[in-house]
């Protein structure tokens, strides 16, 4: 039996599930979705998970989902982007967020996990928290070839929200769960590893797409710098560039066609660890080196 005694952020909850009320019954996951009417969101969409099964497993057991209004669109070709977007904040609703970290059980054992599954590090200058599942981060060393990876890192850019929520798109540029909207993003192993990891969910992992971005680059890639810091090169000339071809076309990540090597001068001064070429040219993608992107 289902009932929500709080409501669920700014979604309007029917009378007949508010306690004490009946509720609903043989429901796994209720989403309740929503549109606001800002002018000016910075997402396309939010989620929130409201309530987890306090009695049995504490798994996600209510959620939210709101929509920005104006950035919705019925053109077709904006059709993938607001699916994309919709599927990404359900995970979050699932377990992406390390508000429910602390409530993942062990699916071996379906125990709470005996030692820490996030540890703080720094990777690249940049404090971040790693995800050191053992089923995700054995798939890891297997996926990047490096075989001393500790755990998978979570973003470390960005704005609360981004930071800590999200796969690193350094590593993972293209995966569902990475920050911020990308070109044919791919629900994978990662996600899915993840998904297995929290104890709750039983993983059809025969439906997870190829992350081909970054796989078997071995552990210079996971661990070291794009840009090299004396030639500022590219040091994966296939995925990111460098000095000389800023600004210039090459094949794209997917080597689906050519894109360019968008580089601009940032308004701002960018932090030392971020800023590879000395003078605050940074790439078009916030969460990422400079890489050849679709125009």
């Amino acid at each position: 039996e289902m009932c929500i005694r709080d409501g669920c952020g700014t979604a309007r909850v029917p009378e007949s599930m508010i306690y004490p009320n009946e509720g609903l019954y043989d429901v796994d996951l209720l989403i309740f979705v929503t549109a606001s009417n800002e002018q000016n969101p910075p997402f396309i969409a939010w989620a929130a998970t409201c309530l987890l099964d306090a009695a049995i497993s504490h798994r996600p057991w209510v959620g939210q989902i709101n929509l920005a209004r104006i950035k919705l669109s019925t053109e077709p070709e904006e059709y993938n982007n607001i699916f994309n977007s919709v599927l990404h904040e359900i995970h979050h609703i699932l377990g992406v967020s390390p508000v429910l970290f602390p409530f993942f059980v062990d699916p071996k054992t379906d125990k709470p996990y005996a030692t820490p599954v996030v540890q703080k590090t720094t990777v690249r200058g940049l404090p971040t928290k790693l995800l050191t599942f053992p089923g995700l981060r054995d798939w890891a060393r297997k996926h990047y070839n490096c075989s001393t990876m500790e755990g998978v890192p979570m973003e470390n850019e960005g704005a609360q929200g981004s930071k800590g929520f999200h796969f690193d798109r350094r590593l993972a540029f293209n995966e569902i769960m990475t920050s911020s909207a990308v070109d044919a993003p791919v629900l994978s192993m990662m996600t899915m590893k993840f998904l297995e990891a929290t104890g709750w969910y039983t993983v059809n992992f025969s439906k997870a797409e190829p992350l081909n971005f970054g796989k078997g680059k071995g552990c210079p890639f996971v661990e070291g710098p794009c840009i090299s810091p004396k030639t500022k090169s590219s040091v994966f000339p296939e995925l990111f560039c460098g000095r000389p071809r800023l600004n210039t076309e090459g094949c794209t990540y997917k080597s689906l066609g050519k894109g360019i090597c968008v580089a601009t001068k940032s308004m701002f001064p960018i932090p030392p660890e971020m800023n590879y070429f000395e003078d605050d040219t940074k790439a078009l993608d916030p969460f990422s080196c400079l890489l050849y992107t679709s125009p």
